[in-house]
């Protein structure tokens, strides 16, 4: 006998994940209960083993269906352990959210449940009113310091030694990319919150402390309340935080994970000048300069170097490549406007630091170059605003690589240069055939990491790059050309494309090098041209056909690496 369907509402319903039950329901409530959860169309919903119907409610601040759930699981929080994941536990589900309307009915049946044990919901391994707080949401803030009693104190530290200020400040910094209102009215959320901490007496002294985690050596904080701030926050803020006790010289540890300055360990001696030329806060970064320490120069400020060497104009330099991105608060015409601001600001400061190099032997200009390639266009002015200044394209990194040499580094990030962008290093000390610690010269390292810049390559060869130098591999152009790789930002190449794109590439090079037989010279392994070139065309062959036997539901059953190879190099 077959098994009667379960009834469910033809209406539209706003849970419709929901409206089949699971093989474990929640608790040990089952649907022969008295009681039927419906939603406003009428449909069944059916709670899952992690309650997530709940979570769901909690996120969406939906006090009718909440009221609704009560009446069928009316205790739903009795059952929680003293800690469980954050994404798991209504209460941070609703303070994360600003589900403020949901988080007062929780708490309030949470607290009449008549068990004598239960957990703060303060005490589950996070603070309501610092996870409130991160999240910029002001209306929870709100709730949790007015009540009585206050659910919330300013001057708790959570588990990771932090604070409700710290936390705000947190906000400014780092956006929640899942937030449904403007990066502008979210960081205006977020200095609002700030504010009204400081009104009831939050520090703006406040440190992260460097924790257990970070090995024993320097005791700079992880984080300060202004190191914070300084990335997104108003005049007004900067300001009101200084005038209340924040260092403006404070020297902290810094996770640097942005493009262009990502390591794997932690950087220290970094100052709110530093974060501040990053996000090209250039008021705040002069409300640092009016604010410094009698007996501290201007000069000094800009010239204080992280444990990488680093000052910051190098961290203004590359913060434009971050800026770039939709989840921050400039758009591009802006980002390049205060990038030139920012930038000038700090020359003024001490003009000679253009060509300071960091440890890595990088210059501003080497960080400059690499960011055009995301920017384009106008960031030209960027890059000419530092040669008009002095910046010597001469100068080499660590691996011997000059600014020129990071077009052809940062090939797969969009299209690398212009021709007025070339021509500008030339006239202020690159050479085209510099080459680097590997021996590759840019026009080596142009056609080897994306075939697709030919027009590059063309401006390179006539500003005389030189087609017959050799690497330490023995591999002319010609070589890497033939074992390059194709990159176009949102295209499926075909084999076609992809063949007919290096054939071009490979023409260029060949009519560079006039009659000379190129095609048949050995590398130091004794490879030609042609023999690497035959090698890559037949491995875009072996991929093709294995990605037609996929779409075509044939797959040779490889497994998910062999697969996501293939996606690599078929999606480019």
């Amino acid at each position: 006998m077959a098994a009667p369907s379960l009834s469910v509402s033809t209406s539209t319903s706003s849970y419709p994940e929901f409206q089949r039950p699971e093989q474990f329901p929640y608790g040990d409530i089952d649907d022969n209960n008295t009681s039927t959860l419906v939603d406003e169309t009428g449909a069944k919903l059916f709670e899952t083993g992690m309650g997530g119907l709940l979570l769901t409610i909690t996120w969406r601040n939906d006090v009718a269906t909440l009221s609704r759930y009560l009446k069928k699981y009316p205790w739903p929080l009795h059952h929680l352990v003293p800690r469980v994941p954050c994404c798991d536990d209504p209460f941070w589900v609703a303070a994360r959210q600003g589900s403020t309307d949901v988080l007062r009915i929780l708490l309030d049946n949470y607290a009449a449940h008549p068990s004598q044990i239960k957990v703060d919901p303060n005490a589950r391994g996070h603070l309501l009113l610092n996870v409130a707080c991160s999240y910029a949401q002001v209306g929870t803030v709100r709730f949790l310091l007015d009540n009585q009693p206050a659910l919330g104190n300013i001057h708790a530290r959570d588990e990771d030694g932090g604070t409700a200020l710290l936390s705000a400040a947190a906000s400014l910094a780092h956006v929640d990319s899942r937030r449904h209102d403007s990066i502008y009215d979210y960081v205006a959320r977020g200095e609002e919150v700030m504010q009204l901490l400081l009104d009831n007496g939050a520090g703006a002294r406040d440190v992260l402390p460097r924790g257990a985690f970070i090995p024993p050596g320097d005791e700079q904080p992880r984080e300060t309340v202004l190191g914070l701030a300084i990335s997104r926050a108003s005049p007004k803020l900067v300001k009101r935080l200084i005038n209340q006790g924040a260092d403006v010289h404070a020297k902290q540890m810094l996770f640097i994970q942005h493009g262009g300055l990502e390591l794997a360990d932690p950087v220290w001696d970094v100052t709110p000048l530093h974060v501040g030329s990053f996000y090209l806060n250039t008021e705040g970064i002069q409300l640092l300069f009016d604010h410094r320490d009698s007996g501290i120069d201007i000069v000094d400020m800009v010239s204080c170097r992280d444990t990488n060497g680093r000052i910051p104009l190098h961290f203004a330099a590359v913060g434009p490549r971050i800026l770039s991105k939709e989840d921050y608060m400039l758009i591009k015409d802006d980002i390049i406007s205060h990038a030139i601001s920012t930038i000038k600001l700090l020359l003024t400061g001490n003009p000679s630091t253009v060509n300071a190099q960091d440890n890595q032997g990088q210059t501003a200009l080497h960080y400059a170059v690499s960011s055009y390639a995301v920017l384009r266009g106008k960031y030209f002015n960027v890059l000419k605003i530092l040669c008009d200044n002095g910046a010597d394209a001469s100068l080499r990194g660590r691996n011997g690589e000059t600014p020129l040499h990071c077009i052809g580094f940062s090939a797969l990030a969009g299209e690398p240069a212009s021709r007025a962008v070339i021509d500008l290093l030339l006239a202020h000390g690159a050479s085209v055939d510099d080459t680097d610690i590997d021996g590759n010269t840019p026009l080596h390292l142009v056609v080897a990491r994306n075939l697709e810049h030919v027009e590059l390559a063309r401006v390179l060869l006539s500003r005389g790059a030189s087609i017959s130098t050799k690497n330490s591999k023995g591999n002319a152009p010609l070589h890497e050309a033939a074992g390059g790789v194709i990159y176009i930002e949102g295209r499926n190449l075909t084999l076609e494309d992809r063949i007919r794109t290096q054939n071009t590439m490979m023409g260029v090079l060949q009519e560079a090098g006039g009659n000379v037989n190129l095609m048949d010279q050995r590398n130091t392994a004794g490879k030609t041209p042609r023999q690497i070139l035959e090698e890559r065309r037949n491995e875009w062959l072996e991929e093709a056909k294995y990605y037609s036997e996929i779409l075509a539901g044939k797959g040779r059953g490889r497994g998910r690496g062999r697969g996501y190879f293939l996606y690599q190099i078929l999606a480019v």
